[in-house]
């Protein structure tokens, strides 16, 4: 007998003294019982995999988690069988991979199905953070009803608590001196060193022999505490003042719409810093630790503030994503559709973020990009004719085709009866999908090894790429964030934040200039 969590190496030979607790029959237990264990399942599930005895030790669950049963067995004396809460899993000393940081994979049957939908929106762990908590209140305002009346009543959030003070008003150093112990005169000599009131620094000053250390306390003047807060303080207020007036530069927002700031702070109830650092971590990329030197906080700090921020942010910008009337759409159609495309409602396309090899082999394999050569997350997205962003999906493994993503990303619930959507070639197997919900997949003529596109082929695939171009346009506008671009290659730790980050970028770009000019 031994266990099955990844890594584990206890057995009944070399740990007789711990407890193992048999893995449940049951198959939805089953699974994520194997799952916490770093076992990849299969759907459905092998028979090997489903009837094979497996046990988990001890060590990866807590003591009130399970008690010891006296049983009764017919062929054997009674004996003591140690039993698990049915609502508890292994939660204890499990694979780096097993974890949080790839739990979207625990609720669903096909692996190319994943996306990261049910991340969890606590504040995650940074490789340069602490844990902290968050809660949300109970009732708030939305963005489309408080961004324009600034004045109405403010609502409070408890935030995660952390000291941003890197200065105290004293700052005591213990320094060691030495004397000799020996039964001679002694002189003592006093530092030129500034100490607290009626605590001299000194030493004694002897010829030769063993020594002791004696303390002394250094407290640094007041006047030069003062000096050095002062000066963090002009660094974070000139930071402020260039982030506001180069606001495109830093945090990709136009100076007409500085006013979302202002906004956010009353329906989020975040401080104006805490936004703008979010706003320009997401647009510059920076490493927390440089990011740090421009605000005068901690590199651990500045990554609390991110973790709270960005679930906040993404669930009021989400408002600036949405899909107009069919007479919205047509009323705003550029010219270029006016001819032969005025039926369409709809360009999409995908694109992939790079993202740090995961320590799975599994998750390896499914997030693996042909396209990319690297590890990538998937998402699909669909802007209107006049290059409005209409819906973003979750994100979803490298390796899922285009139409596993159109269908599983709730787009086909979108399309209106008879509204057209344009594709390019690669969406060529959703035209059944499309039609079924009543829309019209327009896709340029499929390219064939053997024989080449007609001269009317030819002429119609270069119609549909001058249209269909806005969604590449589009997307560049999402690249010009650099945490999303294309070798951003994210680290895990940010993986239950991606999906919020593209909400928040979908509605930056929303607030931005016509895409067509």
């Amino acid at each position: 007998m031994s266990c099955a969590v990844e890594n584990c190496c206890n057995t009944k030979v070399n740990s007789p003294g711990i407890l193992f607790f048999a893995v449940p029959k049951e198959v939805e237990r089953r699974k994520k019982w194997l799952l916490r264990c770093g076992i990849y399942v299969e759907n459905p599930m092998p028979t090997k995999l489903m009837n094979k005895k497996l046990f988990v030790c001890e060590n990866h669950f807590d003591a009130q988690d399970y008690r010891i049963v006296l049983v009764n067995h017919e062929k054997s004396n009674r004996y003591n069988r140690p039993t698990v809460d049915p609502n508890i899993l292994p939660h204890n000393n499990l694979p780096y991979h097993s974890e949080t940081h790839y739990s979207f994979m625990e609720n669903e049957n096909d692996p190319l199905d994943i996306s990261t939908a049910d991340l969890n929106y606590s504040v995650g762990t940074d490789e340069n953070s602490d844990i902290s908590s968050c809660s949300m209140p109970p009732k708030r305002p939305r963005l489309s009803d408080a961004s324009y009346r600034l004045n109405s009543q403010k609502y409070q959030v408890d935030r995660c608590v952390a000291t941003d003070k890197i200065l105290q008003t004293t700052v005591s150093v213990q320094c060691g001196v030495a004397t000799k112990n020996k039964a001679v005169q002694t002189t003592s000599i006093c530092l030129p060193l500034r100490t607290s009131p009626g605590t001299p620094s000194t030493f004694t000053q002897t010829s030769a022999g063993s020594y002791q250390s004696v303390g002394s306390l250094y407290t640094p003047s007041r006047e030069s505490l003062n000096d050095i807060e002062n000066s963090f303080n002009d660094i974070h207020s000139y930071t402020v003042r260039l982030m506001k007036l180069k606001s495109m530069k830093y945090m990709g927002i136009s100076e007409d719409n500085l006013i979302i700031i202002d906004a956010l702070q009353k329906t989020t109830g975040l401080s104006e810093r805490d936004i703008m650092l979010t706003f320009r971590k997401i647009r510059i990329n920076e490493p927390f630790e440089i990011l740090c030197d421009s605000v005068g906080l901690t590199g651990a700090r500045i990554g609390q503030i991110f973790n709270a921020s960005v679930p906040l942010i993404a669930r009021e910008l989400e408002e600036l994503i949405f899909w107009p009337d069919a007479s919205e759409i047509k009323k705003f159609l550029p010219v270029s559709f006016l001819n032969k495309y005025y039926s369409i409602q709809s360009i999409i396309d995908c694109f992939e973020i790079q993202i740090q090899k995961p320590a799975s082999p599994v998750l390896q394999s499914i997030t693996y990009s042909q396209y990319k050569s690297c590890n990538t997350l998937k998402y699909l997205v669909s802007c209107a004719p006049c290059g409005l962003v209409t819906f973003v999906s979750k994100g979803f493994p490298g390796r899922a085709s285009d139409q596993k993503i159109v269908l599983k990303s709730g787009y086909l619930s979108k399309i209106r009866q008879g509204a057209g959507v344009l594709a390019d070639r690669g969406f060529k197997n959703v035209a059944s999908d499309v039609a079924s919900v009543g829309g019209n997949l327009i896709r340029p003529p499929s390219v064939s090894s053997d024989e080449p596109l007609s001269k009317e082929e030819a002429m119609q695939a270069k119609e549909i790429a001058s249209v269909r171009i806005h969604v590449e346009r589009l997307i560049r506008r999402f690249r010009e964030y650099r945490i999303c671009a294309p070798h951003a290659e994210l680290p895990s730790t940010l993986f239950n934040k991606i999906d919020d980050i593209v909400i928040i970028i979908a509605g930056l770009v929303n607030l931005q200039g016509k895409l067509i000019r």
